[in-house]
């Protein structure tokens, strides 16, 4: 039977943390164990994972120091280092897991048999449905949505918009392999979106369209939920300044990304070189390029405002050698 570790990140998460520890631990027909660390939690995040450990899960619980950077991403970071110097060699897979959703019970089983070669670096995210803190289901499936699966996955250079953390699951050699120091930790640039990139430049990112995750969105945000183009959000999508800013951390991501890959024995230059190709193009050689290379976002207005982001290079100004984020 596979073995997987999974990786969690806990913060103040006690309203719905058992649950979302429950279906991981239930998962069918694979060997699940689970690697929290915890970022100082003032409520009984600690207390339910230390009952549950007594109980003998496969459970193992870290705690962040004082002293320490915080943060959800620094957080998941902090947890791929570790698994990547003490566990790389004992577990078949990894997959990240936040602290308030809910797995369905076939999910890891489901995804492993998507795995091709463990002897090169392979992602796969899969479809899930929206839930919010009541547990109703707001979007049943989030492909039929917004679109997730894409021909050419190389569209995720261009586009942070359908890996999603907790979706996500990646073979051993894929974090035997990665680059994750210092720089990458603290650099804010998101955790789940590097890890797919890199699957990316090593020709080793697939879908899975069975929808597997309950992904949970309180009930603060699930109104202005991201799929669904309200008025505010048009306007924001109309506020270039704010449009570049957000185009330059995706660029200076990928920078950095390639800088601290370079010397990967699985990274196809190719692709680098196309990725490259692409972000210098403007105007009407931009859409052009996209449209050869099978870039595209599956919204609409969505596809057109990211191709017209890069036929203007509006966010040009921002990209830069330090390749830090950007305030946005």
């Amino acid at each position: 039977m596979k073995k997987v570790l999974v990786l969690m990140a806990t913060y103040n998460g006690e309203k719905y943390l058992e649950k979302q520890i429950d279906s991981i631990l239930n998962q069918k027909n694979i060997d699940v164990s689970l690697l929290i660390r915890d970022d100082g939690s003032t409520d009984n995040t600690k207390k339910i994972i230390q009952r549950k450990m007594k109980l003998g899960s496969k459970i193992s619980l870290l705690e962040a120091d004082a002293e320490d950077s915080h943060g959800a991403m620094i957080n998941y970071y902090k947890l791929l280092c570790i698994a990547q110097t003490t566990e790389s060699m004992k577990y078949d897979f990894f997959a990240l897991s936040d602290q308030d959703d809910v797995w369905l019970p076939n999910k890891l089983a489901i995804m492993s048999k998507r795995f091709k070669n463990s002897n090169k670096p392979e992602l796969v995210y899969a479809n899930y449905s929206v839930i919010d803190s009541n547990d109703v289901k707001v979007v049943n499936n989030v492909a039929n949505e917004i679109g997730l699966d894409y021909e050419n996955p190389i569209v995720l250079l261009f586009n942070n918009s359908f890996a999603w953390g907790h979706s996500i699951m990646f073979n051993a050699m894929l974090l035997k392999s990665v680059s994750i120091n210092e720089a990458i930790a603290k650099s804010n640039f998101p955790h789940d979106a590097y890890l797919a990139k890199y699957a990316v430049l090593c020709d080793g990112l697939m879908y899975e369209p069975e929808v597997l995750v309950n992904y949970r969105r309180h009930s603060e945000n699930v109104s202005s939920i991201w799929y669904k183009l309200s008025v505010k959000l048009i306007q924001k999508k109309l506020d270039f300044a704010r449009e570049g800013k957000i185009y330059a951390n995706l660029i200076n991501a990928n920078f950095l990304l390639f800088q601290e890959n370079k010397n990967s024995r699985f990274i196809d230059s190719s692709i680098i070189d196309t990725y490259n190709k692409g972000l210098g193009t403007r105007g009407i050689s931009t859409f052009i390029y996209f449209r050869k290379n099978k870039i595209y976002r599956k919204q609409k207005s969505r596809d057109f405002n990211m191709k017209l982001t890069y036929a203007l290079g509006i966010y040009a100004k921002w990209v830069g050698k330090s390749r830090k984020m950007v305030n946005i």
